[in-house]
C-alpha cells in the first residue's frame, strides 16, 4: 500500500502543469534591480515623461529617498550600501549622469532608464543638475523614471535583504528584481508623505515556503525541521561546517495516521520565478521537484522518500512520519540548499510543507 501511496502522488505531480506562483518581494541572483517611483502595477496608457503620477500610472512622480541597502552573498558576507552618506552617488543624487558604472565594495552600480511602455531598460536616466552647495542629503529627482542595477564582477549571486527609504510626498513605493522586466518586479508600498525613514525587509523565499499542510485546519503548519527549527520567519537554518544536523518530517496535526511523505532538495536559494503550484495536488512549492525535472540534478534531488519509488534516487531511506534522520558530524564543507516536502495531511489528501534553506557555514 504504501508503495503505492507514493507512486501515485509522483504521478500526480507529473501530471501537475507548473503555474509561477505570485510572490515577488524575495530578490536573490547575479543582480539586483531597485527603483523608488513607479505606482500602479503597469503602464497602459502612461507616458514615460515626467509627471505621469495619476493613479495606476507608471510613475509615482514623488521624491524618495534611499540609504542603508543591506546585500548578502551566497557565503552569508554582509555589505551596506551607505548612499545617504555618500556626496555624490551616480544615480542616486542631483547630477548628471555620465552612463558610467561605479564600484562600491565587492558590488557594482549603475543606473538605467525605464521604459514602461515598453516594459524594458534601455540607456541612462537625465537628472537635474547638482544645486548650489552640492547635495549632502543624498537626495533624488529625476525626469525619467529610472533603476539602480546593482552586480558583482565575480558572478556571485546575491540577495536583497533590507533597504531604508522614506517619502517625503507621493512616491508609491519600492520596486525590486532581478529581471530585466520591470513588469516581474516584487512592489512593496511605503508611506507616502512621510519622512521618517522605513526599513523594508525581504524574505529569503516566496510565500510558498509555507506550504500548504494544514492550511485549512489553522495552519499551515511546520512539519519538516531542521536541527528542530522550521526555519523562522526566513525559513533559514544557519548550522556550522561540522555540526550535528538533524532533519525531521514531524507527524502533521492534521492526522493521527502515520503520513507518507517525499523531500525534495534544490542546490542554492530558489528564484522567485522557480515557484510554482502543483495544481493537481493543491499546493505551492518554492522550486520543481526533482522528479518532474530529472534531467536537472544533481542541482534538483531528493532527500527522503517513505516510499521506495523516485525518479532521481534518494539521498535517504525513510519511514513515514514521525521520522528523523541525525548526522552527528555534520557536513564537512560550506554549502546552501533549500529543502521542502510533499506530505499526506489526511488519507491520501497531499500538501505541501513548508521550505527550509540550510546554509553550512
Amino acid at each position: 500500500m504504501k508503495c503505492i501511496r507514493v507512486s501515485g502522488l509522483l504521478l500526480a505531480m507529473a501530471l501537475a502543469p507548473v503555474l509561477q506562483a505570485q510572490s515577488a518581494y524575495p530578490v536573490y541572483g547575479q543582480e539586483v534591480f531597485l527603483t523608488g517611483a513607479w505606482n500602479g502595477a503597469g503602464m497602459p496608457g502612461c507616458s514615460v515623461s515626467f509627471g505621469c503620477n495619476g493613479p495606476g500610472s507608471g510613475v509615482g512622480g514623488g521624491d524618495g529617498d534611499w540609504d542603508n541597502i543591506v546585500l548578502e552573498d551566497a557565503t552569508g558576507q554582509t555589505y551596506v550600501f551607505e548612499f545617504h552618506q555618500q556626496v555624490p552617488v551616480p544615480g542616486l543624487t542631483l547630477e548628471p549622469y555620465n552612463g558610467l558604472v561605479f564600484p562600491e565594495g565587492p558590488y557594482y552600480y549603475e543606473s538605467l532608464f525605464v521604459n514602461y511602455v515598453a516594459d524594458a531598460l534601455a540607456g541612462a536616466p537625465h537628472h537635474h543638475p547638482i544645486p548650489t552647495g552640492g547635495n549632502p542629503d543624498g537626495f533624488t529627482w529625476v525626469h525619467d523614471p529610472m533603476a539602480m542595477r546593482i552586480f558583482r564582477s565575480d558572478g556571485m549571486p546575491f540577495r536583497l535583504v533590507s533597504v531604508d527609504i522614506r517619502n517625503w510626498v507621493n512616491s508609491a513605493g519600492l520596486r525590486m528584481g532581478n529581471s530585466h522586466t520591470p513588469s516581474e518586479w516584487g512592489f512593496m508600498p511605503v508611506p507616502t508623505n512621510d519622512p521618517v525613514w522605513t526599513t523594508i525587509e525581504m524574505p529569503l523565499l516566496t510565500d510558498a515556503a509555507a506550504g500548504d499542510l494544514g492550511a485549512s485546519s489553522g495552519g499551515p503548519f511546520d512539519v519538516l525541521n531542521v536541527n528542530g527549527s522550521g526555519g523562522g520567519v526566513q525559513r533559514r537554518a544557519d548550522i556550522g561546517v561540522g555540526q550535528s544536523l538533524s532533519l525531521s518530517m514531524n507527524q502533521p496535526p492534521t492526522t493521527v495516521v502515520p503520513a507518507d511523505f517525499i523531500i525534495f532538495g534544490y542546490v542554492g536559494i530558489p528564484l522567485v520565478t522557480d515557484s510554482l503550484f502543483l495544481p493537481y495536488i493543491g499546493s505551492p512549492f518554492v522550486f520543481t521537484p526533482c522528479d518532474l525535472a530529472p534531467s536537472q540534478a544533481p542541482v534538483l534531488f531528493t532527500v527522503a522518500a517513505s516510499g521506495p519509488f523516485s525518479n532521481c534516487g534518494m539521498l535517504l531511506p525513510a519511514t513515514r512520519t514521525p521520522w528523523t534522520f541525525v548526522l552527528p558530524g555534520g557536513v564537512p564543507v560550506p554549502g546552501l540548499f533549500t529543502l521542502q516536502a510533499v506530505c499526506e495531511e489526511s488519507s491520501l489528501v497531499l500538501k505541501s510543507t513548508n521550505a527550509v534553506t540550510i546554509r553550512i557555514q
